[in-house]
């Protein structure tokens, strides 16, 4: 997958976040950021699952990737519902801050 198409789901992702979580409330672009990371693993892993592996180089080979059908796939597995995510943000955010651990985030 191109680094440019990457970065589009990335930065789509973090739009979805916004507009699924912000209203209402008050959040910050670290809380923006570290939700979307935590999500990133199941959001992406449709493509994942259908990429075709080169068994001559071992690398696994991805098609078009289309934001609103992995979108519809995310909000069909939950990802997008429920406050389950923001509760788990805060306690992850107060524990970061207590232990001085530093968040990872995906590079785009």
């Amino acid at each position: 997958m191109e680094p440019e198409e990457l970065a589009k789901i990335w930065e789509g992702l973090n739009s979805a976040v916004i507009d699924t979580y912000g209203p209402g409330t008050s959040l910050d672009v670290p809380t923006i950021l570290q939700l979307s990371t935590k999500l990133w693993p199941d959001f992406v892993q449709p493509i994942i699952n259908a990429g075709i592996l080169d068994e001559e180089s071992g690398e696994l080979i991805f098609g078009r990737v289309d934001f609103v059908g992995l979108f519809a796939i995310g909000k069909r597995k939950g990802l997008f519902s429920g406050e389950e995510i923001v509760k788990c943000q805060t306690t992850l955010t107060t524990t970061l801050k207590a232990t001085s651990i530093q968040p990872f985030f995906p590079r785009v």
